[in-house]
This record gives structure tokens, sequence and C-alpha cells, in this order.
């Protein structure tokens, strides 16, 4: 199994941030989202905290040496997002449902207001991909190719995410 993980500082309180996040797909940028599907939504008002399950429809992103191997791959990912207002935390797990008997993906993403500076957010993202059944010399060359294609892709959405919020932050929203 292998792993990536990284930290961002967004310039923008909690709530610019977590309103983007949820306006984030579908977007050029990332054209490999096709569609969402909310099918799960519960609102504990005592407790302040929201949770969705949504079904992602996408064309996978496939490592070079994956795409030698297979055609253009489509799929489905859920996604279970718990949005907790008494904290200002939002936490997001997602994991491939399509091909997981061979490759297994695994994405925890946070953001949590900067307890120091409430004007500021903290991005975190850990993912983690563990392939099976092709042996393991290639199964770690497709792990450690699947988390270095990842980490390139992460920097695109923060990007994205960049832009959301800085779109969303100059407009009156509130």
């Amino acid at each position: 199994m292998k792993f990536f993980e990284r930290r961002h500082v967004f310039p923008h309180d909690w709530e610019t941030c977590t309103s983007a996040w949820w306006a984030k797909y579908p977007n050029p940028d990332q054209p490999h989202v096709k569609r969402i599907n909310t099918v799960y939504r519960n609102i504990d008002k005592e407790n302040q905290v929201l949770r969705v399950r949504r079904i992602f429809a996408l064309d996978y992103q496939i490592p070079e040496l994956v795409q030698k191997l297979l055609p253009k791959m489509q799929g489905y990912a859920m996604e279970d997002t718990t949005v907790d207002l008494k904290n200002k935390k939002l936490t997001a797990v997602g994991h491939n449902c399509s091909f997981s008997k061979i490759c297994r993906s695994r994405e925890v993403i946070t953001y949590e207001q900067d307890p120091d500076d409430p004007s500021k957010t903290i991005y975190t993202q850990r993912m983690s991909y563990s392939i099976s059944g092709l042996g393991t010399v290639f199964g770690r060359r497709l792990e450690k190719a699947a988390t270095d294609f990842s980490a390139k892709k992460a920097q695109a959405g923060e990007a994205v995410m960049s832009k959301r919020i800085d779109s969303l932050a100059a407009t009156d929203w509130r």
C-alpha cells in the first residue's frame, strides 16, 4: 500500500472554502468527473452535523503504465461527507467502487478552520492505493505510479479550489 499526503492553508474563512468545495464539480479543469448524484442526506440539528453520501461517475484518469494495458476506464466512486458546523470541520472520505478487486483507492480530505487564525482554512488530503492480484513487484510499481499520478492531480484540484474560493469570495454570497 502506498500513501501520499498534502496540506495547504487557504487564505479564506472556513465557510467560504467549504461552500466553494460543494461547487467544485463540474469544472473544465477536471473533466474526468462526469456526474455526481447525492444518494443520502441527514441533518442532525441538535449536534449541527450534516452527513451526505454521493456517487461519482468518472472517466478514470490512469497512469501511463496502466493505459498501455487497459483502454479508457469508466467507473464509479463513493464519497461520505460529514460537516460539523460547531467545530467548523468538513471531512470527506472517498473510495473507488469500480475495479476495487484489483485496485483500491481511498481519499480522506478535511477542511478545518485554522485555530490560530479564523480567517484561514487548513486543507489536508491523504490518498492511499493498494493493488492486488498482479504480483508483488508489478503491484508495487502500479501503486507508486498511482500515488505519483495522484500527487500531480492534487495540484490541479487545489488550483480549481483556489479559483472557486476566490470567485465566491469576490461576491457578496452570504
